[in-house]
């Protein structure tokens, strides 16, 4: 019996793509094969970061692919000791300046102002859009009620063309 593990395009003369199979000779094909498929990285991290800052190094976790094994049902909760970034950030030469710090602070205050100043103008354009509808209609009321204070203008200034007569 021969047991299909991968399978592959391997290409030829710039535009032909030929089907390749990797196939292994096995009698049983029902049972899981750990020589064909060697562990994998594991999800969760071999050290913690205050373990890296501080130097160490630690082989990568690994584990099996075997269909059926669970991986661990709990997730660790990761901490960070402060301390130890603020030491490594101090040790590599970029210490908290004060002035660049509220330099930045300042700048992010103004960004957020005028993010809310924005964010109030977009409201209002949706609201006279909502009031609007159709600015033809709009155009062509200001049109007529322009032709209307012409009009009243005009019959208003009457009346005192005939007085002066």
């Amino acid at each position: 019996m021969r047991a299909e593990i991968g399978r592959m395009l391997k290409q030829e003369n710039g535009n032909v793509l030929q089907p390749i199979s990797f196939i292994v000779p096995r009698k049983n094909q029902d049972v899981f094969q750990a020589d064909l498929y060697p562990p994998a990285p594991d999800v969760e991290p071999s050290m913690t970061a205050e373990e890296w800052f501080k130097g160490e190094n630690k082989a990568i976790r690994r584990r099996s692919v075997k269909p059926g094994d669970v991986v661990s049902a709990q997730p660790r909760r990761m901490t960070v000791d402060t301390a130890c970034v603020a030491a490594v950030a101090q040790a590599h030469g970029a210490a908290a300046d004060s002035q660049a710090l509220q330099e930045l602070q300042s700048e992010v205050a103004s960004l957020k102002a005028q993010l809310t100043e924005l964010d109030r103008l977009r409201k209002e354009n949706e609201e006279l859009k909502a009031n609007g509808g159709d600015t033809a209609a709009l155009l062509q009321e200001n049109q007529e009620l322009k032709a209307n204070a012409q009009e009243l203008e005009t019959v208003s200034a009457q009346p005192e063309d005939k007085a002066m007569r």
